[in-house]
Order: structure tokens, then C-alpha cells, then sequence
């Protein structure tokens, strides 16, 4: 059954006229058969299922029973009440077109035809494009769509035709990679364009694990360039793949100088380029420049990286590693080689021998020297957004020391979303080129100066003290406000 039917039966299914019927689903107390019979017993309710999806015939309604039963039975749907996942924009939008061609002469859409001919519909969505927007979600609300499926209608109808494509120089498991990837999968489900992913395949920093994410969201979208030592010589391969994806546009994160590629080797075929700058905005190049915070050196808009929602409560990694349920637990995670703040390094290690029920749990870095402290550990690096959510509430805290600074800080960002206060340096910020995090953080960040200041931060830290304040510093950076940041400044040109 198509996503936007199975999205109506989803929603159906949470009505209070449904709640026995959803109740027994969740539960998986009732089989295919019973299924059945509940739907046709339940005639009112059903009927008016089955008017939304289009089926009015005595004749079809067994039918119709039998193949929502096992749809319904496959969908492992949530119990009535829970919040129910939002379909991508391009999905929301094919079933908005279906309500409204079944809805056509029902009053609650009548102020649409006003503004475009609802005979072009089926065979044109893009006559719904001459609808103001708050007409048009009012009507889809009117007709039972949730306002977060029909919030997404007109953007669908604004960007289902750009093809756009999303370059880096590498595909591993680093905050510039996690930010392309939620750029790219985020413009698919809120903003309806189709993404490809553009990666050099003989980079020697791809990271296997993350190229098989990428995988698995987008398939054959994601496309393998060959890269040679000479860089962009060949042009051919590259004109020939951007004739093929007919890419409308292309988006380079990258340092923020020139080079690496150069915009124009995508730009030959017309497709419009994206630059955004990471560390150096001071060179604009491409169709459209842009940074990923203020504290970028040069000008310019600003566009930042997303922070998923990471859920505070839930599983974590204690009972994997051995770690008691009451030990303080401080964990970072970021780039291997930058957890090194000679003087964080030293207060670690020396907390680690003197409190052994404090715990360092330290994903993807670098081993201390010389320490071998059982309450010191190492994990692998993982792009498992799971994974990485256990990991984050098995942590108190997260004790950050990148002697550079961040320019934006997404592993901060990830910790401090999820409720656990940021331990930073106030000190280490490249003159202030990379103070992002801090003046996020403010006040719900807590600082250190040096090693003593920081034996002392972390040997008075109270974790159940800790847990009473709210330290999310980043509600700001949430996918839906980030896209429209986007939009605005890489498609409409805009200042952000």
C-alpha cells in the first residue's frame, strides 16, 4: 500500500472512534481476520476511512478490509494518542492532491477553487502553486491532514522539481559529513527537493561505516566520483554524471577558501552552486557564499548545521561497560585527534587516579599517554544515531577540550540538546574565530581555565544536582527552522 494511504490509516487509527481498534493493533492481540471483522463491524468509522481513500463501492468494501487488515497488521502502527511520524514533503503532497480529487465538491475546500481549477489538479499538482499558503493548509487541515503533513505541502509544490546535489571531499564519520547528510536528508522530508550525495571514492578519509549510511538513505543517489592526484582533470567524467542527475544545484561544504573543487567544474552543465564556508569565509566564490556561524572569519550569511532531537531518557551503554547506575560519568566525542588541551588531558588523568567512581568515557580519540586507569575508556566511533544517543545519556556531562576551538561544535550540540551540561574551555577559542559554542552555551555552559580549574570542575560536579537544570542551549538549530534558513539563503538568496 502507497506511504500517503497508509499516513491516512496511520492518522485514522488515532481517532477516538478507532482507539479499541488501535489499542488491539499496538498489542498485536488481533490477526488479520479479526482485523477485518472489527473494520466492517465498526461501520461508521470505517465508512468514513474508506470515503478518504476513495472507496464507495458495496461491491470493493471487502475487499478494501482485507488489504487494510494486512496493511495495517505490517505497519506495526504506534497506540492511539502517540505522535506519528510526518511523511517526506514530496509524499505529503501526493496525498494531499488524493484528498482534494475526492474532496472536490466539499465545502471546506471551496475558497481553493477560487484560486486555481481543481480539474488541473491530478495532472498538474503544480496548479495548487497559485493557492496562498494559508489557504491551502487550512483547507488540508479542514479535510483531517496533521498541521505538520500539510505545513508541507507548498513546500513541496515550491521545490519538487530542483535536483540538488551535495559535495564533500570526504564521506566520514565528522561533524562537516553529519551536517551534509542532514542537509541532504532534510531537504527531502520537509522541503521536497531530491538529493543526490557527491563524494570523492578514492578519498583515503572515507570511513566505510559512514558510506554505507549514506547507503542506505539514498541509495542509487549517492554517487562515486573518481578522484585522481591531478584533482579535477577529469572534467569529462564530471560533465557527464551532472548531465545524467540533471542537478539543478550543487552544494559544497568545505574550508571556505577556493579549490577543492573549484564550484566551476559543477557549474558547466547550469546547475546553480552552493558554497558553505566552515573556517575561512574571507574569499566568496560560487553562485551563492555562505557560513556556518558568525564566528567565521569574513562576511556574509549565515547558515547553520542542524541538531537532531536527542531524547534525554532512554538506554544507555552502563551495563555494557561495566559502569555502576551512581558513578559520575564525563564522555566526549568529536574528532579523534581533538580532544588535546594538554592541560584537560593532565586533569583527566589525574582525577581517574585519585576518584574511581568517576568515569571517562571517550568515543573516537585519542588514548592519553601513560594513563591506564580502569575508569578511563575508549569506544570506537559510531554514525549509529542510536548507538551515539546511548552513548551520550550513558555521560553526566561532556568535557570538551579541542585546543582550536569550534566554529560551530556539533558533538556539543549533540550533548547539550540531550540535557547534559558542555564542560569547555573558555580560553581556547583561535582568538575569537572559534567561539561558537561559547556564546551558544552562555550561562548553561560550564568553564574551566586550566588544569586546576578543571580538577576542581569535575571533582565538585554533583550529578544529581545537575540533572534539576535545563542546559539544552540549542533549541535554535532544530531541522525545521535550519531548512528555512537554507532555503532562504542558498535557493532565495536571501540574508539569513
Amino acid at each position: 500500500m502507497a506511504e500517503p494511504v497508509l499516513h491516512v490509516l496511520r492518522e485514522a487509527l488515532t481517532a477516538p472512534t478507532l482507539r479499541t481498534l488501535g489499542e488491539s493493533l499496538a498489542s498485536g492481540a488481533t490477526s488479520a481476520d479479526e482485523l477485518t471483522r472489527v473494520l466492517l463491524d465498526s461501520r461508521p468509522a470505517f465508512l468514513r476511512l474508506l470515503h478518504r481513500l476513495g472507496v464507495s463501492s458495496l461491491s470493493e468494501r471487502q475487499r478494501a478490509a482485507n488489504a487494510i487488515a494486512k496493511a495495517l497488521r505490517e505497519a506495526r502502527l504506534p497506540p492511539p494518542g502517540a505522535t506519528l511520524p510526518t511523511p517526506p514533503a514530496r509524499e505529503a503532497l501526493e496525498h494531499a492532491v488524493r484528498l482534494l480529487e475526492l474532496h472536490a465538491h466539499d465545502e471546506r475546500v471551496a475558497p481553493l477553487w477560487r484560486w486555481c481549477d481543481g480539474a488541473q489538479i491530478k495532472s498538474d499538482p503544480n496548479a495548487l502553486r497559485g493557492v496562498p499558503r494559508g489557504v491551502l493548509i487550512s483547507a488540508l487541515e479542514a479535510l483531517g491532514l496533521s498541521p505538520a503533513t500539510a505545513r508541507l505541502v507548498p513546500e513541496a509544490l515550491e521545490h519538487r522539481e530542483l535536483r540538488v546535489g551535495f559535495w564533500s571531499k570526504q564521506l566520514c564519520e565528522r561533524g562537516t559529513e553529519i551536517a551534509l547528510f542532514d542537509y541532504a536528508d532534510f531537504g527531502e522530508r520537509l522541503l521536497g527537493w531530491t538529493s543526490f550525495v557527491l563524494y570523492p571514492a578514492k578519498s583515503t578519509t572515507n570511513d566505510p561505516a559512514t558510506v554505507q549510511r549514506f547507503r542506505s538513505r539514498f541509495g542509487e543517489r549517492l554517487v562515486a566520483f573518481e578522484h585522481t592526484s591531478a584533482g579535477w582533470a577529469n572534467q569529462p567524467e564530471v560533465d557527464a554524471w551532472m548531465a545524467e542527475l540533471r542537478l539543478t544545484h550543487v552544494y559544497i561544504i568545505k574550508y571556505g577558501l577556493p579549490g577543492e573543487p573549484e564550484p566551476e567544474v559543477f557549474a558547466r552543465t547550469g546547475a546553480t552552486t552552493l558554497v558553505h564556508a566552515v573556517f575561512d569565509a574571507r574569499q566568496p566564490h560560487g553562485d551563492v557564499y555562505a557560513r556556518i556561524s558568525p564566528c567565521v572569519p569574513g562576511r556574509g550569511a549565515v547558515v547553520p548545521h542542524i541538531v537532531r532531537p536527542i531524547d534525554a531518557s532512554g538506554a544507555d551503554l552502563r551495563g555494557e561497560l561495566g559502569i555502576p547506575a551512581d558513578a559520575t560519568v564525563f564522555g566526549r566525542h568529536g574528532g579523534r585527534e581533538t580532544f588535546n588541551i594538554p592541560e584537560a588531558r593532565h586533569a583527566v588523568a589525574a582525577v581517574a587516579r585519585r576518584r574511581r567512581d568517576i568515569f571517562f568515557l571517550l568515543l573516537n580519540t585519542d588514548p592519553l599517554h601513560d594513563v591506564d586507569e580502569p575508569n578511563v575508556l575508549y569506544l570506537e566511533p559510531t554514525v549509529d544515531l542510536e548507538r551515539k544517543a546511548a552513548f551520550i545519556r550513558t555521560c553526566d556531562a561532556m568535557l570538551h577540550a579541542r585546543q582550536s576551538g569550534e566554529t560551530f561544535g556539533l558533538a556539543i550540540a549533540e550533548f547539550s540538546v540531550a540535557n547534559r551540561p558542555v564542560i569547555t574551555s573558555s580560553v581556547h577559542h583561535d582568538d575569537g574565530a572559534a567561539r561558537f559554542h561559547l556564546d551558544v552555551l552562555g550561562d548553561r555552559g560550564l568553564y574551566y581555565r586550566d588544569s586546576a580549574s578543571l580538577i576542581d570542575l569535575l571533582l565538585s560536579f554533583d550529578r544529581n544536582q545537575m540533572k534539576q537544570r535545563d542546559w539544552n542551549a540549542y533549541g535554535a538549530f532544530q531541522p525545521e527552522k535550519v531548512m528555512q534558513t537554507f532555503k532562504r539563503v542558498f535557493l532565495l538568496r536571501q540574508a539569513a
